[in-house]
């Protein structure tokens, strides 16, 4: 993670997830600014990757080191 940077990008969110589980989960990290779910452009569909842009820089770099591995239904997740 770059400095000074407070958007981080996770990866591997089970598919089910909606926006209001994904912002419950990362508000434990710090207070969440804005959140992005990527999903397929022809079907809408969420595909498991949201950008997650926090307040501080080190909300984000609480976020970083507390939700890398973090397990959430089988499913491992994969910060950048």
């Amino acid at each position: 993670m770059s400095s000074l940077n407070t958007k981080l990008e996770i990866v591997n969110f089970p598919e089910t997830h909606t926006l209001e589980m994904i912002t419950k989960i990362c508000e434990v990290f710090g207070t969440v600014k804005n959140i992005d779910l990527i999903k397929d452009p022809l079907t809408s569909e969420f595909k498991g990757t949201v950008h997650v842009e926090f307040t501080t820089e080190g909300e984000a770099r609480n976020a970083h080191s507390s939700m890398i591995g973090l397990k959430i239904e089988d499913q491992v997740l994969f910060v950048k």
